[in-house]
């Protein structure tokens, strides 16, 4: 049984077992709470018991369960079904449950494999000319450059970036107007990167490179894990910058067919 959940919240919350899902579940609620229609969460109950939680944020939708707790074959069964009625565009659910979640959802949804990432200290100078609190447009623009999906949505970007930074979830940097970078969350000891990209007429200049290394040695220096996802093509660029691979795991993604 999948229900709305409003009330129990906090408890349920700091029940997920540990993990990038439940860090990304966290910081939903976290920024938004459950009053709004764009931020909803559910329960997944079976025989009275509490299993875990989904996300519905926007248009993506993420799955995580309680610590100690678990979902079997009929549950995975009805997660995919929920996934069907909402249509989220994407899905992240646990690397042991994504295999069995993706043959549930073939014919509408495919896998994209992706590389976790961790930075290693490095004990890199900290970089003068980082921007720790840039204007939004301008991080923006520099983003777009290098996320087609980006382009046309500003005004939910920045509406979005700016809510999620006041309430102490996400932090933008930009260096040199050049490059621009954003940790989507500083969670339970971990600080998630998503969002790295420079100027298209400033590529290959290693704006990026430097950037990252801040990011990895001002969190890490604060008591913070700072971890990524990257496909097999760019692993070795940001092992380069001194990340290093701690496993992978699956996001689903909605056929375009298939989008409303």
């Amino acid at each position: 049984m999948i229900c709305a959940e409003k009330d129990k919240v906090q408890r349920l919350i700091s029940s997920l077992e540990e993990g990038h899902c439940s860090r990304r579940i966290k910081s939903h609620y976290f920024a938004y709470g459950t009053g709004y229609d764009f931020a909803r969460l559910f329960t997944v109950k079976k025989g009275g018991c509490e299993l875990g939680l989904i996300s519905v944020f926007n248009s993506a939708m993420t799955v995580s369960n309680f610590e100690d707790k678990g979902f079997d074959d009929e549950d995975i069964e009805e997660l995919a079904q929920f996934v069907f009625l909402n249509k989220p565009e994407s899905v992240e659910i646990s690397p042991e449950y994504a295999d069995k979640m993706e043959r549930y959802l073939k014919g509408c949804y495919f896998s994209i494999t992706r590389n976790e990432l961790c930075y290693a200290h490095m004990g890199c100078e900290a970089l003068a000319c980082v921007d720790e609190n840039p204007r939004l447009e301008t991080a923006f623009n520099i983003l777009s450059e290098a996320f087609e999906e980006l382009k046309g949505s500003e005004g939910l970007w920045i509406t979005e970036a700016s809510h999620r930074i006041r309430h102490g979830i996400s932090r933008v940097f930009t260096l040199e107007n050049a490059a621009a970078a954003m940790v989507v969350y500083a969670i339970d000891g971990t600080a998630f990167v998503e969002y790295v990209g420079t100027r298209a007429k400033l590529r290959n200049r290693h704006f990026a490179e430097r950037l990252l290394r801040f990011i990895g040695e001002k969190y890490t220096a604060a008591g913070f894990e700072v971890r990524l996802f990257a496909c097999d093509e760019l692993v070795g660029f940001y092992e380069s910058i001194g990340f290093e691979r701690i496993g992978q795991d699956k996001i689903l993604q909605l056929y375009e067919r298939e989008r409303i």
